[in-house]
């Protein structure tokens, strides 16, 4: 070292006067200290150097990089460095405490709103340092420090590293393994940040239970612990598990309902939990997404920092005389009697350290009542929020804000929309009515929980200064009444308005042509020479002369308009739908294979009630009902349930692949020979995700109507495009498209293409959410959802087979040709008969 370095150092060292030990390790010591230039309070992490290769600790330096670079609210600010007497120093800004005190320590009474701002403000650092593409490798509640302002920030990143390069290989000999992720105890050497997702939700389930969650004593209890908890992951979940290097098959276990590990945590919490404890790692959710999901937008909101409850902080004495009483603000609560919080199954001492007023509003919000019982508080659960506007915002399609003239919005639009679809029209002003009537007694019910807060709060002040609450506990008895029978009218009151509000179909745009009859279908445009021909054969009678199904075994089996596909027809169906499946994916598509059959509730958030009558199969047996998807689109719109999307994200392009099953209840009689309109069919569908604003959708809308008009100029099929009149909308779509192609055995057009665009009326019911409502926005966004086929294979056939139908066979179309074997014709495997040419079937 140079005499400048040294002197350099040596004033380094003198600025700083060391206090008392806040920790020691293995490899240096923590002081308290002031910097005698600023005042100001520090902390000085000391590494002594020569217990290190020539001199170096790379972890620090390492850690001095990174911190250099990181400069956030939530990341521990590093103030300087020097050199002194053999030892590396870190000047660090001092934190009085950490989160794992915080846990700890019983005399804290932590509320869910002051959980949801430890967590939120965890995830901020993370996000920011994955942003940064760092790992910090080392997430626990211990690197989690708070300071005097209650805010939170990431410590120690002597593991941390740089991440982003797919090459990139790591130990996995890295966090505590109380708070490492599956595919580390696997031994995955590549992974991302995935990894400190896994730990925050181990700091996120502590912060719920009050104690580590999962605490195996080797990697392999650990993983044992984690599979008891969640159950054993399947190879369906986590592709990628059976090829890690410390990979041993576990016996299955299933997962046990995540509600029985943590009883008092809300559905968001459960659902968040959910997702940072999914296995797959390039399905777990990001800190971003995180910070995204409605967990924190909902009630109630986090705590803000200076307002979280807090230990003593660190070289303090934690017997310091409490504050004075101050009924205005946070109090520090000496109390003559013990108070017992039921909902956390804990006695808390003489001396409590809480904000128990703060607490007590906190808990209100989400639904707990704090009635007296003697000298002790017991907290006691109530459905709080069955009645607020939060639940109906989960049973909505139209936003209710639309009907709300105090909210900027005009009725009529609604109003010219009933008109459009020819539906009912007072139904609007019937809403508006019901809406103000349950938005009054919603009103009444709060007032009457605000003043039970303040009758606890009087109750709360008498019994600390031991004077009789007699009267005021009465009042509380009086007020609960009065409350509860208010809450039943406000739950009848959201009912009767929700049992309407779902009559009500999306806006008709201004483009659909107003009818209420189909055959007025507007044409928009035709393309393709039409085969126009005497004696052509119909599809029926084609299916049958090329062997493609067997209609009568099928029948049998089956019933009416069962089928079996064979020979050629499996070919020329598979084709098709891959064919389909590229055709998308060139255009960037996402293909996805969606589950046959879907839960009511979940069905219910995608069908209209019509569908449960006319289309849906029930499925029953053991557990819940099921239903059998009748298309694609509604697996595909559930996938993204309660989801929030990121702007980032959109526009989100499926290419959705399954059988489909519908009843055909309504169209008795039409269409019972062949296979054009059966009970099970083959469907490639394109569904798509954009963002609310300008014209994305309707941009979007064109785009795939285009896809679908490029998909059958390939096959080389004539078709018009049609716009449905507005009198044939169901009541999702605020626009539809039909593509019909040519039969030229009917000499007619007949759908193959359904194309609509739903706006924000199915995410609303979904839950699928766009961006971050801001301070400053009434409303939150919704994201749009639209559908259209690509094709529906068994009816594509047919009007392959009446277009391409020749004296002996039929020609193959060129664009299925690949995917055929190279064939070019498929020929009859019975000679037709003359009078059997050109018969007319009912087809």
């Amino acid at each position: 070292m140079s005499d400048i370095d040294q002197l350099l150092s040596k004033s380094a060292a003198d600025r700083y006067l060391k206090r008392e030990i806040l920790g020691e390790g293995t490899y240096g010591v923590v002081y308290k200290a002031i910097d005698t230039k600023t005042r100001r309070i520090v902390a000085i992490k000391k590494i002594r150097l020569g217990k290190y290769k020539e001199g170096v600790n790379f972890t620090a330096l390492r850690e001095i990089k990174l911190l250099k670079e990181l400069q956030d609210p939530n990341i521990i600010e590093l103030i300087d460095t020097f050199t002194d007497k053999g030892s590396l120093n870190l000047v660090f800004e001092f934190m009085e405490s950490d989160l794992e005190a915080v846990i700890r320590d019983r005399n804290i009474v932590l509320s869910p709103s002051d959980t949801k701002s430890y967590l939120q403000m965890t995830l901020k650092g993370l996000a920011y340092c994955h942003k940064k593409w760092v790992l910090h490798r080392d997430m626990k509640p211990n690197n989690l420090l708070i300071a005097a302002d209650g805010q939170l920030k990431l410590a120690d990143f002597g593991l941390a590293r740089i991440f982003g390069s797919p090459d990139r290989r790591f130990t996995h000999q890295v966090f505590a393994r109380w708070y490492r992720a599956p595919e580390l105890l696997f031994g995955a050497k590549q992974y991302g940040s995935g990894v400190d997702v896994w730990a925050t939700g181990c700091i996120f389930a502590e912060l719920l239970l009050r104690r580590p969650f999962l605490q195996g004593s080797s990697d392999i209890d650990q993983l044992g612990k984690i599979f008891a908890a969640f159950g054993t992951p399947t190879p369906s979940q986590w592709l990628d598990m059976v090829f890690l290097p410390e990979y041993v098959e576990y016996q299955i276990v299933p997962a046990p309902p995540l509600r029985s590990l943590f009883p008092m945590a809300s559905d968001d919490a459960l659902d968040l939990l959910s997702k940072m404890f999914t296995y797959d790692p390039k399905a777990r959710i990001s800190a971003q997404q995180a910070l995204e999901h409605r967990y924190f937008s909902t009630v109630p909101a986090p705590t803000k920092p200076a307002l979280l409850p807090r230990p003593p902080p660190k070289g303090d004495s934690l017997n310091s005389k409490p504050s004075d009483f101050n009924l205005e603000g946070p109090v520090e609560l000496k109390y003559a009697h013990s108070i017992r919080f039921g909902i956390f199954g804990l006695r808390t001492p003489r001396t409590i350290l809480s904000r128990i007023f703060q607490i007590q509003w906190s808990i209100a919000d989400v639904g707990f009542e704090w009635p007296f019982t003697g000298s002790a508080l017991q907290l006691q659960t109530v459905n709080r929020h069955s009645t607020t506007e939060q639940s109906l915002r989960r049973l909505k399609m139209l936003d209710i804000n639309l009907f709300r003239e105090d909210k900027g919005n005009n009725p009529d639009r609604i109003r010219e929309s009933q008109r459009r679809r020819f539906s009912n029209v007072e139904i609007v002003d019937e809403i508006i009515r019901l809406d103000k009537e349950w938005r009054q007694r919603q009103f009444e019910f709060d007032n009457l929980r605000k003043n039970f807060n303040k009758i606890n709060k009087e109750v709360a002040r008498l019994k600390i200064a031991g004077e009789d609450a007699t009267e005021m506990i009465k009042s509380t008895d009086e007020n609960k009444q009065l409350t509860a029978k208010k809450e039943a009218e406000v739950q009848d009151a959201r009912a009767a308005l929700y049992s309407k509000l779902e009559t009500v179909g999306n806006l008709v745009h201004d483009s659909v042509p107003v009818n209420n009859d189909e055959a007025n279908n507007q044409v928009i445009r035709t393309c393709g020479e039409k085969r126009v021909e005497p004696k052509l054969r119909n599809h029926v009678e084609l299916v049958e002369l090329l062997g493609l199904a067997d209609l009568k075994r099928g029948a049998d089996v089956a019933g009416g308009r069962g089928f079996y596909l064979k020979g050629d027809g499996v070919l020329l169906n598979q084709a098709l739908i891959n064919f389909g499946l590229e055709f998308l994916r060139k255009r960037n598509y996402t293909p996805l294979q969606t589950p046959f059959f879907m839960k009511k509730d979940v069905m219910a958030k995608c069908a209209q009630l019509a569908q449960f009558d006319e289309e849906l199969y029930k499925v029953t047996g053991e557990g819940d009902d099921k239903y059998l998807i009748a298309t694609a689109e509604q697996p595909l719109c559930a996938f993204h349930v309660d989801d929030w999307m990121h702007p980032s994200q959109l526009p989100i392009r499926y290419a959705g692949y399954s059988t489909c099953f519908r009843k055909e209840a309504g169209s008795h009689g039409r269409d019972t020979l062949g296979i054009f309109r059966v009970h099970q069919f083959e469907k490639v569908e394109q569904f798509c995700i954009t963002s609310p604003n300008g014209n994305d959708s309707w941009d979007m809308h064109e785009e795939m109507i285009k896809n679908s008009e490029d998909f059958y100029k390939e096959l080389n099929i004539p078709y018009q495009i049609v716009a449905i009149v507005s009198g044939a909308l169901n009541d999702a779509a605020a626009k539809k498209y039909d593509l019909e192609g040519w039969y030229p055995a009917s000499q007619t057009y007949r759908e193959l293409v359904s194309c609509s665009n739903c706006t924000d009326y199915q995410s609303r019911k979904l839950e699928i959410r766009y961006g971050q409502k801001k301070s400053n926005e009434q409303v939150k966004q919704y994201v749009h959802l639209l559908n259209s086929t690509l094709t529906a294979t068994e009816r594509t056939i047919c009007c392959i087979l009446e277009n391409y139908q020749k004296e002996d066979g039929v020609n193959i179309p060129e664009a299925l040709q690949p995917y055929m074997g190279g064939r070019k014709e498929i020929l009859f495997q019975t000679s037709p008969t003359p009078e059997a040419k050109g018969k007319k079937s009912k087809a």
